[in-house]
Parts: C-alpha cells; sequence; structure tokens
C-alpha cells in the first residue's frame, strides 16, 4: 500500500470515523486500517463517539419513510454505540446514486457498490439482474430513525409516518410496487406483519381516501403467510397518482399509470 494512502487513511480516522466506516471509504478492509493505524502509531482523542450529520427536516423524514417502507433499512448499531447506517439494495444503480445525492445534502455520506453475490432465486431458474448495494457511514440522526423503526430491534411501521407525503409514496413504488396495465398497484409487503398492514390499510383510507386491499403471497421459510397491498382503479388508483406525481425517477415510470408518466 502507498504512503498517500495510508496518510489517508490515518486522516479519516482522526476526523471520527471507526475503522470500518474507513475501510468503507477507502476500499480496503477492517484488517488492512487496524495494520496501518498500529503502524503509525494513532489513537484517536476519548470523545470522539458520535458522528453528527444535519438536523433532519420533516420532508426528508418522509423520503427517508419511503425508503423503509421499500427496500431500504437501517443496519443495528453496536453494543454502546449511538450512531446507525442505513443500507440499501436494489437492481437499479442510478436510484441508489440519486439517493447517495439527496443524502449528503444532509451531511450523510454514502456509496454504490455492485453486490458479488448471485440474487436469490437464481438458483431456482429465474432471471438473474446484477444487484448494486447501498450503505451510509453512521451517524447520529439515522441512530434516531432507527430508534423509530426498529423499537424492539425488530422492524415495525412507525404510527407517526406521514401517508399524505408525495415523496413518501414515490420512494416506496420505486422500490416495491408494480403497475398491473394500468389497472392495479401492488405494493410488496412481505415482511411487515399484519398489525403494520391492516395500519398502512386504515391510515391510507383516512389520509388519501383510497382503499387498499390485503392479498396473500406466499408462505415464508418460517411458515408465516406474507400479503402484499392492492390498489384497483375501483379503489382509488386515479385518486393516489393525482395526488403524488409524475416519478421523479424516469426509470421507474412504468410503474405509473400511462396518463400519470
Amino acid at each position: 500500500m502507498d504512503a498517500i494512502l495510508e496518510q489517508r487513511i490515518v486522516e479519516l480516522y482522526l476526523t471520527g470515523l471507526n475503522q470500518y466506516d474507513v475501510g468503507d471509504v477507502v476500499g480496503k478492509g477492517h484488517s488492512t486500517v487496524s495494520l496501518v493505524l498500529r503502524k503509525y502509531g494513532v489513537s484517536r482523542p476519548n470523545g470522539v463517539k458520535i458522528r453528527k450529520c444535519k438536523p433532519f427536516t420533516k420532508e426528508f423524514i418522509d423520503y427517508l419513510d419511503g425508503l423503509l417502507l421499500s427496500d431500504g433499512n437501517y443496519q443495528k448499531p453496536a453494543k454502546q454505540s449511538y450512531n446507525s447506517r442505513y443500507c440499501h439494495s436494489s437492481v437499479t444503480p442510478d436510484w441508489l446514486e440519486t439517493i447517495v445525492v439527496d443524502f449528503e445534502k444532509f451531511g450523510v455520506l454514502g456509496k454504490v457498490r455492485k453486490e458479488n453475490r448471485l440474487p436469490s432465486g437464481c438458483c431456482a431458474g429465474y432471471t438473474c439482474k446484477q444487484v448494486y448495494y447501498l450503505t451510509t457511514l453512521r451517524y447520529d440522526k439515522l441512530y434516531e430513525q432507527y430508534l423509530r423503526w426498529y423499537p424492539n430491534g425488530v422492524k415495525r411501521v412507525p404510527r407517526d409516518i406521514d401517508l399524505t407525503s408525495p415523496v413518501l409514496w414515490k420512494n416506496w413504488i420505486y422500490g416495491d410496487g408494480s403497475n398491473n396495465v394500468g389497472s392495479r398497484l401492488r405494493l410488496a409487503t412481505h415482511s411487515f406483519v399484519d398489525e403494520d398492514l391492516d395500519f398502512l390499510v386504515v391510515e391510507a383510507q383516512r389520509r388519501m381516501g383510497v382503499f387498499f386491499q390485503k392479498y396473500f403471497a406466499r408462505v415464508d421459510k418460517e411458515g408465516r403467510n406474507n400479503y402484499e397491498l392492492h390498489l384497483t382503479q375501483h379503489d382509488g388508483l386515479k385518486l393516489l397518482f393525482q395526488a403524488i406525481g409524475k416519478p421523479d425517477q424516469a426509470c421507474f415510470g412504468y410503474k405509473w399509470p400511462g396518463e400519470f408518466r
């Protein structure tokens, strides 16, 4: 390893990043970072434990909530840590790169990389697409959102979520939505418990005037029934898309009914 990269590792560590985050930034493993720090005899001043970013606005929290309803998640913090990171896998790298740019507006740094493993289902004969993975560094405000979404270490839908937010709906549909010839919106909600799905159905009706229906999708590996949420034209499909507007991500236009793209 050249001296310039070693110096970069030292500088990043002294800004408050932990060794894993430094490795993420420079593209090296934790063990390599640790060796460099020992080589230079580097230790960090006490008290640098929480990495802070800008306060999140209500609109940005809506943006994050839409991502969490789809494919996003917050990583469980280490013991005695008050930072969390955001993680997201997708076959659409352009969307992930857009998320990275939006995160940077609030001082949250992340990057997108190719996932080396094959997606689940490939061995069963499904068409395989390259998977990309977004991870951010760990921040205090992401930890606050982790506590909202994982109150007991298990992902649950927060009851203060705002289903009147267009950006929330857009991010949710980008990740988990599918459109059946403009007549039905399907949201893949397999990971949520029945109580959360019932809440989302009632809240969508109360706040947006649309009537989602729960449809059985599959039985998961643990023997639990998984459901999707469906919205038809009769139950308010057009009303929903009129409220949220056109997609900001052109690559997901096919998930919108033709007249709203």
